[in-house]
């Protein structure tokens, strides 16, 4: 698997736009950033759940919207507009929908994490995903990324 290459030309700001579940998730997710590329090397832009000019909420976060970005044409917009997109999802709830049903949970955590990865490809689309690919960034939690 390619996999996108953050730390490359790290003299140059990124910018890297987040879809994730909500406002926690988003926190751990910018940090990780910080201690990976530095507070100064990136730009961070959220990008769902929507937020307006005064960082409030114009709809809900959550899984299920998380999906719904990921497939929706909007989404090649935001691959085009952003050097990399981070996609967060969390484990806990998301094996009850119908995109993950039939996943075996009892799989060892990277092979969890491959299943789930594969089945983004198809919600985005094959197409999109390969051209795509060194630009999206997984991260699947295994139950909550708080944890």
């Amino acid at each position: 698997m390619d996999s996108p290459q953050l730390s490359e030309n790290t003299n140059q700001l990124k910018s890297i736009g987040v879809i994730y579940e909500g406002a926690t998730d988003y926190k751990v997710i910018e940090n990780i950033l910080i201690g990976y590329l530095g507070e100064d090397n990136f730009d961070l832009k959220q990008i769902q759940p929507n937020l307006d000019a005064t960082d409030t909420r114009i709809n809900h976060g959550g899984w299920e919207k998380v999906l719904i970005r990921c497939s929706s044409p909007i989404f090649v917009q935001d691959l085009d507009n952003h050097d990399f997109i981070v996609i967060q999802i969390d484990t806990d709830q998301i094996f009850t929908h119908q995109n993950f049903s039939g996943i075996n949970t009892n799989l060892l955590y990277a092979d969890l994490y491959n299943e789930i990865r594969k089945r983004f490809e198809q919600i985005i689309g094959t197409q999109i995903y390969n051209k795509y690919r060194n630009k999206i960034i997984f991260a699947i939690s295994m139950y909550t990324i708080e944890c």
